[in-house]
């Protein structure tokens, strides 16, 4: 399907809807049952369309919530760690003669009079592909977030129990807390890719323009350097816990050393005087 074809023809309004269904969807096993036509990007649903990501996140444009759950259904088989709620968020994708052409509205008023909807000069092919990986990669980032967040209230009452000296701290729950930062900085550098642009946007100014402007709207690149120094923040405190888990055993193998040996010398006085 060609960039600039119009994908939805008359119409100033298309209702976009971006899913985090889980950690990977494999896209080679759906595409081997459910065939696409061509080399679109785009899936078919009813009267109309869905990007799917390796990644778990998938993104339907005008789709009635009967049409995306039988959609969502084909797929969850091919969903890897599924979310017992999957996460959403809605866009309303607007028709405008002045999108595109003015900057975000970080510097501006661009998006004013949208209530936080995403402009475009025409529904095509190649903008709403832009609209959608904008969309799933901030579905995606909103579920580390609350990873991230669920692990900070786990660490810091482990920090306060460690101050007061309340608290044997498990290498085990250490483990896990570092495991899971870990991951989850793999999957957004890895399979996320967060900072990078889509491959669409390179070749079109006009499309990495709206990919600038949406991307800056829903603060993807502030959002990732954040979540960023919240999961190394995680990965240096747990790393911290480790060596004063470490530290507090070579003491207490230090005073069982230290007793075994007054034990001995005793004995061995004992043995002596008898």
């Amino acid at each position: 399907m060609p960039i600039d074809d119009i994908l939805i023809p008359d119409t100033s309004l298309v209702c976009a809807r971006a899913i985090y269904l889980g950690d990977r969807i494999d896209l080679k096993a759906y595409d081997r049952v459910v065939v696409k036509p061509g080399d679109s990007p785009f899936r078919a649903v009813a009267n109309g369309f869905a990007l799917v990501f390796r990644y778990g996140s998938v993104v339907t444009f005008r789709v009635d919530p009967d049409e995306e759950r039988n959609f969502l259904s084909k797929i969850a088989p091919y969903v890897s760690g599924p979310l017992v709620s999957p996460l959403t968020e809605v866009a309303n994708i607007v028709v405008s003669r002045e999108a595109e052409a003015r900057p975000s509205r970080r510097s501006s008023s661009a998006f004013e009079g949208f209530g936080g909807d995403v402009a475009v000069r025409a529904v095509t092919s190649g903008r709403l592909q832009i609209v959608g990986e904008v969309l799933a990669k901030s579905i995606a980032l909103q579920h580390f977030e609350g990873r991230a967040a669920h692990t900070f209230d786990l660490i810091e009452p482990l920090a306060q129990s460690i101050k007061a000296g309340h608290t044997r701290v498990q290498d085990k729950q250490l483990f896990e807390l570092l495991s899971d930062a870990t991951v989850t900085l793999v999957h957004m550098a890895g399979r996320v890719e967060i900072r990078e642009k889509p491959d669409i946007a390179w070749d079109q100014p006009e499309l990495d323009r709206l990919y600038e402007q949406v991307s800056i709207e829903y603060e993807l690149r502030d959002r990732d350097v954040a979540l960023t120094r919240k999961l190394e923040l995680i990965n240096q405190t747990t790393d911290r816990f480790f060596h004063i888990s470490q530290a507090r055993r070579t003491h207490r193998v230090e005073w069982y050393i230290t007793f075994l040996i007054i034990i001995e010398i005793v004995l061995g006085l004992l043995g002596a005087w008898g």
